[in-house]
């Protein structure tokens, strides 16, 4: 029983003896107390609920450190449960994948540094690095990089790339994410690798989710233009096609930076 209901039944004799206007005012402020009561209940479980969420960062982090401080190549779990730094879970992710999902960037780096495994696949072939590049987390993709993480990897599928064979660098040119597009071509990114849906290449993608300045980017670093996916469209049909989400200006800058390059439908 609450415990403000419980109060309120053992002062309603009191309650009831009081003149009609004073007995209605102290039952507004039990009333107040009650509805109080209810929101504090309510705060505690979203409190229990990330306390649970703490902890396992926590016990990360302490992980981390005891590993860093034991032997070379021993491997100490990562949190309760999940085994080593590389244990996968039902989805076939591993402790860093998730810490970068949940964008836990140094946690993250952290586990990178303990030797994590950087070419590790979830089961839909999605990498670590493919997961940074859709966030944008210039710092992780770095220190994946520095790694030896593939950037060409493909993957199979995921919830929304359209039939997989997507890349990091489209996840990244998708998003516009310039400094790790940047990072992504510096380490040999190709331009023109296609994804299973049969776009011709990282440009399909920034041009069709109007990331003008990513297109713009990827045109500087060689993106060909007018390249044809499977049934003979460019980057500029699908740019100047209407997408749920994209903005009318951000599609007209987009298709904009397409025609000065030369760009056809």
């Amino acid at each position: 029983m609450r415990p403000v209901f419980c109060c309120l039944l053992a002062l309603l004799p009191s309650l009831m003896s009081l003149p009609a206007p004073a007995r209605s005012q102290a039952l507004t402020v039990h009333q107040q107390f009650a509805a109080k009561d209810a929101t504090i209940a309510a705060l505690r479980k979203q409190v229990a609920a990330l306390g649970v969420q703490v902890e396992t960062l926590n016990a990360q982090m302490a992980a981390l450190k005891a590993q860093a401080g034991g032997a070379p190549g021993t491997a100490a779990p990562v949190a309760a449960g999940t085994g080593t730094t590389d244990a996968a879970d039902k989805d076939g992710m591993t402790p860093l994948m998730r810490a970068i999902q949940a964008r836990q960037a140094e946690t993250a780096k952290a586990l990178i540094d303990q030797g994590a495994d950087v070419q590790a696949l979830d089961s839909g072939g999605n990498t670590a690095l493919m997961l940074a590049a859709q966030w944008g987390n210039a710092g992780v993709v770095k220190r994946l990089l520095d790694r030896g993480a593939t950037v060409d990897v493909k993957n199979r599928h995921s919830s929304n790339d359209n039939g997989g064979g997507v890349t990091a660098l489209m996840w990244a040119a998708r998003y516009g994410h310039l400094e790790v597009i940047k990072m992504l071509l510096d380490k040999g990114a190709s331009v023109t690798l296609g994804d299973n849906g049969g776009h011709g290449g990282a440009l399909f993608w920034s041009g069709s989710y109007g990331e003008a300045d990513a297109t713009r980017l990827l045109l500087a670093r060689g993106a060909p233009v007018n390249v044809r996916d499977k049934d003979g469209r460019t980057a500029l049909y699908w740019a100047k096609r209407p997408y749920p989400g994209i903005a009318n200006d951000a599609r007209d800058r987009t298709v904009a930076v397409l025609k000065n390059a030369g760009g056809l439908e």
